[in-house]
């Protein structure tokens, strides 16, 4: 949680040019302000530093000034966890990758696709805004151990910062780039003006390596992210991805969009979600999130402002995504139902094992849409209105097109689709579902032909508990222009 300024250090910050004879630590989870029209002075050749760790960072917004007498500096620590890839950027505008002493440090190249290991000279500079991949370990041959953490010295960031990227036609990755927050408080993404964005997509990605394993997706435009607990505030020297969609992008990150943030992860509260259909796929201790909704305004193909791509995680996380005329989606808005009622999905397990797809926003469509989920491995269809739970189990060696997400009445489920009369059973329930305006009898026979259970059909569903266990059950709708007549299993 986050910890309460002391007296002293509220002073500081009211009062305009009060001087400390002593450095400042400002401790994990602490949230400082230096407002405008305020100047902190550290005084003493004191040193003001930031303490991080694994659950919580400091946060600086400095919209006065934070001076120092000779021999003083601002300090940040950014706490690393081992043996994981981490996103960094750097709190400084004057640091070099002697930071990153005795870790793995990468840059990324857009036009060549390739990342470059930057190792020699200590001197080359970080360069603020920018994103980069870092590997601390508990040890390598020849090398000493990681640091648990990295300390930033020098100048602190608080003017924004203009990017030119990247989109190179004849890259293998056209478009990518990694780009990182270079302020020592959050940063909010969330398509202000001062952004200045040309030619980027609205959706941002975030690596969580020690969560889900999974690529985390935050857009603007919907406010809808993936694989986290969905926010847009991206934390102090925290790297990500961004997609440049068109020549001569760029962006501005924004110090007029700085803020204090509790979270520790990329993530910001959601609006309300209508036609949003989540699917959350566990397995074990990982996990993987995708999303099929529907927009007017969104087209089939891949639409900047609201949809976001699909971008493997680790190695050992399960991939589930949809997948329309080749392009992977964590992010998939479709214009509407109509049209557009069946959606492949892409299963990938990283090793064998039991799964389970859970859905969450069956409830933000309309009643009378269908949601069903198809399973073409096991020939199974399984009405996700009624269970949003669906467990199987799933090998790597298995054809990753297995599931589609059907909003419509499945293809030989029922034998009177024509009729609008959809009957179908659930464990120990039987389902008739009426079109709008249509009444009539529901009766329930057991294979000798005994009336078992006789009820009232109204338009919608309806829904008849039985007690027979382990039989077929003759389900008859008699309305009043037809007899309807199907067969059902009650395990």
């Amino acid at each position: 949680m986050k910890k309460t300024l002391t007296f002293l250090l509220w002073l500081l910050l009211i009062l305009p040019g009060l001087v400390l004879s002593q450095g400042i630590r400002v401790k994990p989870g602490t949230e400082v302000t230096v407002n405008n029209g305020t100047t902190l002075k550290v005084s003493a050749g004191g040193d003001l530093l930031l303490e991080d760790d694994y659950s919580f960072s400091p946060s600086l917004l400095e919209r006065g000034s934070v001076v120092f007498t000779p021999g003083g500096e601002a300090r940040v620590q950014q706490y690393l966890e081992k043996d994981e890839w981490h996103i960094v950027s750097s709190a400084m505008a004057d640091e070099t990758i002697e930071a990153y002493l005795w870790m793995f440090l990468y840059q990324w190249n857009e036009p060549t696709a390739i990342w470059t290991n930057l190792f020699q000279p200590l001197t080359i500079p970080l360069v603020p805004g920018i994103g980069y991949h870092v590997w601390p370990y508990t040890s390598w041959t020849g090398y000493p151990p990681s640091p648990d953490s990295v300390e930033f010295n020098g100048t602190l960031n608080k003017a924004s910062i203009p990017l030119s990227l990247y989109y190179s036609t004849a890259s293998a990755e056209t478009g990518w780039n990694l780009i990182g927050n270079p302020f020592p408080c959050a940063v909010d993404w969330n398509g202000h003006a001062d952004w200045s964005l040309v030619n980027i997509d609205a959706t941002v990605y975030f690596y969580d390596h020690g969560g889900s394993g999974q690529y985390a997706t935050w857009n603007y435009n919907t406010g809808i992210g993936t694989n986290g607990k969905y926010n847009g505030y991206i934390p102090a020297t925290q790297g990500l991805w961004v997609k440049a969609n068109a020549a001569s992008p760029s962006l501005t990150i924004p110090a007029s969009q700085r803020l204090h943030s509790d979270t520790t992860e990329f993530f910001k509260g959601t609006k309300v979600e209508q036609q949003v259909l989540r699917l959350l796929l566990t397995a074990g201790n990982r996990s993987a999130e995708t999303v099929i909704a529907f927009l007017g305004e969104a087209t089939a193909g891949f639409d900047t402002p609201f949809d976001a791509h699909h971008m493997k995680g680790r190695d050992d996380a399960p991939q589930l995504f949809s997948e329309l005329f080749g392009t992977g989606y964590a992010v998939n808005f479709l214009p509407q139902v109509e049209g557009h009622d069946v959606v492949p999905v892409t299963f990938i397990p990283a090793e064998p094992g039991v799964f389970s797809i859970t859905v969450k926003g069956t409830n933000s469509f309309a009643p009378d849409i269908p949601i069903w989920l198809r399973d073409k491995k096991e020939a199974a269809w399984h009405d996700l209105r009624l269970q949003p739970h669906y467990s199987f189990t799933g090998a790597p060696e298995d054809e990753p097109e297995r599931f589609e997400i059907w909003f419509a009445w499945p293809q030989g489920i029922d034998e009177n689709l024509q009729s609008g009369i959809h009957i179908y059973s659930w464990e120990k329930t039987v389902y008739v579902h009426l079109p709008q305006d249509i009444t009539g009898d529901i009766m329930l026979y057991d294979m000798p032909g005994q009336l078992i259970a006789s009820v009232k059909g109204l338009p919608g569903l309806n829904t008849i508990p039985v007690s027979v266990a382990g039989s077929y059950i003759l389900v008859q709708v008699r309305t009043a222009d037809e007899t309807v007549v199907k067969k059902v299993m009650i395990p």
